[in-house]
């Protein structure tokens, strides 16, 4: 290694870049601090993308170099050449694998891979090993009737493909704890630690991933077991509520940026961050629209959202930061670390070195998804088109601005400045009503989702709700299913509302848009 230095990798998973853009292609720095720093300070790939739709390709892809996947699993024995290996004699080794094993044994002695008790883990991978094996050498008459392998991690014999709840379960058995977050604090404060070789610190860390539970401070909400407007695998035709379940990826996507800014000030803490080189990227996207039958699969129109994925390098004492629009693809990942390192890579590689003077053209791009390759073009006009349909449903200010449209100035209104009548036959349910008379600011969990029923509500009333916390409008909603004379409500309350101890929740009906709004408070 002819320029040695301290190198962390964190590969978020399922997270499509338009997730932190805005309309025009830039970052919103705003809402995204932590990775707003990380550009400053580096290099921002806006128009990266992977070259695999799924995670048990996309990683190999992404430690290797190598665009050669088909037939193989995600472990040292199929892919004896990585990241891994090629530090292995010069760098300590900390990986953190949640559901591959790249690093083989000699190189990760100390792995931080979750395992599961014997007889249950060997039993549970025969039982997944058969399983996959079908999906990859079968037909695919016979590959199209075993269990789907790209909804959750494992146990694929026991995967539902109409309830949202198995998939999550699966999930979190997967992970072997309910808590994500817990592994990736734990990284977060390796990072900082004093080592007396250089380290490579790696990350695959289970985020902004479904299920979607947690807000931009780490903390947890009571979120519904499946996400507003779900159709697993995919999504229904109601555009409100597929954009509430957006809604719930972009908050545990502010939770990502939290992640980066952890990591960067346990660096800087450690006095490190500097010298330090930084790679954080995705394995692969995913669409939250209405109509789309699934959420995961790459095709001409979902490139935008799968394909498309963050991007950002830090090389040692380099500043201050730039915006590269070269097609960046995740095969050059291996190639840019060693070039920056000063180190020959003793294998093939598909990628290049991104910080050279001369890279090959690329006209084109290519993804590998489960119904084929997809082709497309390489000036980001995909993932744009995503970022600009949030901007338009979101507005600017994050996640916590979506409304139906025509009512977004009304959020952090105080109620005092509207004129409000009072209607004693609305009635408005609050579920969970007392979660909101004793809130910690800083405890583990916030009452940040709100929902109930108000009766009564006839078919086709087009009438909208305000959330109403400590007198200011928290949130604007739409019904989400009306009959027998009420309508169910839910709405995301952005953290900010909140006053520590015991918080006064309200409901507005509002009627009208625009200066023909007329303000109904309901009775709870």
């Amino acid at each position: 290694v002819g320029r040695p230095a301290p190198v962390v990798m964190v590969v978020f998973d399922e997270f499509p870049v338009a997730s932190i853009m805005d309309g025009d292609g830039n970052l919103e720095v705003g809402t995204y601090p932590g990775f707003a720093r990380l550009a400053a300070d580096g290099t921002w790939f806006r128009n990266a993308v992977t070259v695999q739709q799924q995670t048990e390709h996309s990683l190999p892809v992404i430690l290797t170099g190598k665009n050669s996947t088909a037939g193989k699993l995600p472990t040292a024995g199929d892919y004896p050449f990585t990241l891994f290996t090629l530090l292995a004699d010069a760098y300590e080794l900390d990986v953190q694998e949640t559901v591959s094993d790249l690093c083989p044994a000699y190189a990760c002695e100390n792995t931080t891979r979750p395992t599961l008790p014997f007889v249950d883990r060997w039993g549970s991978l025969a039982d997944d090993l058969w399983i996959v094996s079908g999906h990859l050498f079968l037909p695919n008459d016979f590959a199209d009737d075993l269990p789907p392998i790209d909804t959750t991690w494992s146990n694929f014999s026991g995967v539902g493909t109409d309830n949202d709840q198995d998939i999550i379960d699966r999930f979190r058995e997967l992970t072997y704890s309910a808590d994500r977050r817990v592994p990736i604090a734990q990284f977060v404060e390796r990072i900082g630690a004093v080592s007396e070789e250089p380290r490579l610190s790696f990350l695959h860390a289970l985020v902004p991933h479904v299920p979607w539970t947690y807000l931009p401070s780490g903390q947890t909400y009571s979120a519904p077991a499946a996400a507003p407007g779900s159709a697993s695998p995919g999504w229904g035709n109601d555009e409100w509520l597929v954009d509430q379940a957006y809604q719930m990826h972009l908050t545990q996507v502010g939770y990502a940026d939290t992640v980066v800014a952890d990591m960067i000030a346990s660096l800087e803490k450690a006095g490190t961050y500097d010298e330090t080189m930084i790679i954080v990227t995705a394995d692969h996207g995913v669409t939250v629209r209405p109509g789309i039958p699934h959420r995961r699969k790459v095709t001409a129109d979902t490139v935008g959202d799968v394909a498309a994925i963050p991007l950002f390098i830090k090389r040692p004492g380099h500043g201050p930061g730039e915006i590269d629009d070269y097609r960046a693809e995740t095969v050059d990942i291996v190639p840019t670390i060693a070039d920056v390192l000063g180190i020959d890579v003793p294998w093939d590689t598909d990628g290049t070195a991104l910080f050279v003077d001369e890279r090959p053209e690329r006209t084109e791009s290519r993804i590998e998804g489960s119904d084929g390759t997809v082709v497309f073009g390489t000036d980001g006009s995909e993932a744009r088109a995503i970022a600009a349909r949030k901007i338009d449903h979101f507005g600017s200010h994050g996640p916590f601005g979506l409304t139906p449209p025509g009512y977004r100035d009304l959020l952090g209104l105080a109620v005092d400045e509207l004129d409000v009548r009072t209607d004693d036959d609305l009635v408005a349910t609050v579920l969970d009503r007392s979660s909101f008379a004793a809130v910690d600011l800083d405890g583990p969990s916030l009452p940040a989702w709100i929902s109930g029923v108000v009766r009564p509500i006839d078919e086709g009333d087009d009438a909208v709700v305000a959330v109403i916390v400590n007198g200011r409008i928290a949130a604007v909603t739409r019904f989400s299913e009306i009959g027998g004379g009420e309508a169910e409500y839910a709405a995301m309350i952005p953290p900010e509302a909140f006053i520590e101890g015991d918080n006064l929740v309200g409901l507005l009906l509002i009627r009208g848009v625009g200066d023909d709004r007329q303000f109904v408070r309901m009775r709870p």
